[in-house]
């Protein structure tokens, strides 16, 4: 796929391996066929989810973390492509990484709502900021959930608001 594999190493102190893998080859594996129509679940449709990540490995866990509830995935490396994304169809539920390249979710978070007033959005992030500031941010959103984090939070929380 033209990557690269580097290594580092120094004896008695272990081995680095660097692993890169271009951005187009991983992102056109996840896309979704136009066609295909969501999983209903309990006989109601299963909710549709936008995930906002600046991390590849961490879009690529939560997809595969939330195929199992839904087919109706998409996947947004950063604001510009939330706003297109955003633009073009409804969400029901919207995973946000607080810490994005171009814009943080300070200011990312009431495009979301301008654009998408109705989805329930769900902030993962490493953030360790502020608490005053982090505890306001998070009366602005449905639900906060911190990295690391485990797959059974990513689906209860999804769940619960769905």
């Amino acid at each position: 796929h033209g990557g690269t594999i580097d290594v580092s190493s120094r004896p008695d102190e272990g081995s680095t391996f660097t692993v890169r893998i271009p951005f187009h080859v991983a992102e056109r594996r996840f896309k979704k066929p136009a066609a295909e129509q969501p999983v209903k679940r309990n006989g109601s449709p299963a909710p549709s989810v936008l995930v906002i990540d600046d991390e590849m490995p961490i879009r690529e866990v939560l997809y595969r973390s939330l195929i199992a509830e839904t087919s109706d995935i998409a996947l947004a490396s950063n604001a510009s492509e939330c706003e297109k994304l955003l633009e073009e169809r409804s969400f029901d539920i919207i995973f946000l990484d607080y810490i994005l390249p171009e814009m943080n979710a300070d200011r990312l978070l009431p495009v979301i709502k301008k654009l998408r007033p109705a989805a329930k959005v769900v902030v993962i992030s490493g953030w360790n900021g502020s608490p005053v500031k982090k505890a306001a941010f998070m009366e602005k959103v449905d639900a906060w959930i911190d990295k690391p984090f485990s797959v059974e939070t990513i689906l209860a929380t999804m769940t619960n608001l769905s």
